[in-house]
């Protein structure tokens, strides 16, 4: 099956101005769809990946300087729970303050106090966990001497 021969005799006839413009017009067509169907859908991708682009490098920035801050914040943790140890090796158990009460009440009678009330309150524990409060309700009688 062969392909029918152009017939390029009429093309000769045409005047030079309407084959230029002709010619503009295939070119232009050509530009035209390139910038169309190629250009413009790479050139939006592209200012898309260049938003995420500078997003991500602004996190990266933001992370940067997180990271360089954490050396000090992991080194002031550790020394911070240091001292929560060393301070709560110095708060007697729980036990022990219960006992401190009863050896002060007990001093109390001892010395000659009437105890009249002692009621201790409810435990409450201190938000920094750094001591337990026990409040005492106290109601003594006694006498002054020098």
């Amino acid at each position: 099956m062969a392909l029918p021969q152009l017939n390029l005799d009429a093309l000769r006839s045409v005047p030079a101005s309407q084959k230029v413009a002709l010619l503009l017009l295939v070119v232009g067509g050509m530009i035209a769809g390139f910038y169309f169907y190629i250009a413009e859908p790479k050139s939006e991708s592209i200012a898309a990946l260049e938003a995420e682009n500078t997003k991500l490098e602004s996190e990266i920035q933001t992370l940067t300087i997180k990271v360089k801050h954490l050396d000090e914040l992991v080194a002031a943790n550790k020394q911070l729970e240091i001292e929560l140890a060393k301070k709560k090796e110095r708060l007697p158990p729980e036990e022990e303050a219960i006992m401190l009460l009863k050896q002060v009440s007990d001093l109390g009678v001892r010395l000659g106090l009437d105890i009249k009330l002692w009621r201790p309150g409810a435990q409450a524990e201190d938000p920094s966990k750094l001591f337990v409060k026990m409040p005492v309700s106290v109601e003594v009688a006694g006498v002054y001497h020098t």
